[in-house]
């Protein structure tokens, strides 16, 4: 595909030509974009947004090629960071690669659900992956999230957004001992109730935004498998995933 010098694209920092795991189901290519509005102190991407300069470009030209070249055997293409949603560019790109065929995953935070609801309302996503952090509170998700000031109605409004109106879709936490524990996960599992699908993420210490965490003990199996069990009575389908 020709893309026209005119056309704005968001910036690409980084390509995974094949992954299994971030499309249940699919073979999927990823692309991650820059920047991000949160700093979770448990990031492990956080260069896309402490120095994303420092980080080589991918041309879009380089990853529609391959997809191209590759149809018969990728069957999508996941958007992450980063924080997607956050670039000005996001909407067009999304247009360009439905009028390409291209079948689109995207991964938020949730902290922009006007853009969210325009890119459902559009048809621009086949897949919704939505982090949240805690409890939808401001004081536990401005923790979690590394911010002093968080608006959490945002984060309520793309929930409903996505729950309402997304073709597939799931809720993800990062079970760290430093901002959930059980009673947390069955408080957002409540605040989520019927989801079709929610993942509790096991944390990884190591090379965290935050270097007090990297010696931070991630929560044993058993523990999280009662979370799943916990978060089980009000969702649809708990997965964990990190284990």
């Amino acid at each position: 595909m020709q893309i026209s010098k005119s056309q704005s694209l968001p910036e690409i920092k980084g390509f995974i030509k094949n992954t299994l795991i971030e499309w249940d189901g699919l073979l999927s290519s990823e692309v991650f974009l820059p920047n991000c509005n949160f700093r979770c102190p448990f990031c492990h991407s956080y260069k896309l947004f402490q120095s994303p300069g420092e980080i080589p470009s991918v041309k879009w030209e380089e990853v529609l090629s391959y997809m191209a070249e590759k149809k018969q055997w990728v069957d999508g293409l996941v958007i992450c960071g980063g924080e997607p949603l956050m670039d000005k560019n996001i909407i067009p790109c999304l247009r360009m690669l439905k009028s390409e065929g291209v079948k689109v995953k995207i991964d938020t935070n949730g902290y922009f659900p006007h853009v969210l609801g325009e890119i459902l309302e559009e048809k621009l996503a086949a897949y919704v992956a939505m982090d949240i952090k805690a409890p939808l509170n401001n004081a536990d998700y401005g923790a979690a999230a590394g911010l002093e000031n968080i608006d959490v109605s945002r984060i309520k409004d793309s929930v409903g957004i996505i729950m309402a109106s997304s073709p597939d879709y799931e809720f993800r936490t990062t079970a760290c001992p430093l901002f959930v524990n059980g009673k947390n996960i069955e408080e957002i599992a409540l605040s989520i109730k019927d989801a079709k699908k929610y993942s509790i993420q096991q944390f990884n210490p190591e090379n965290c935004f935050s270097a007090r965490l990297r010696s931070v003990k991630p929560y044993p199996k058993e523990y999280i498998e009662d979370m799943r069990r916990t978060a089980g009575k009000y969702v649809r389908h708990c997965a964990i995933k990190g284990i």
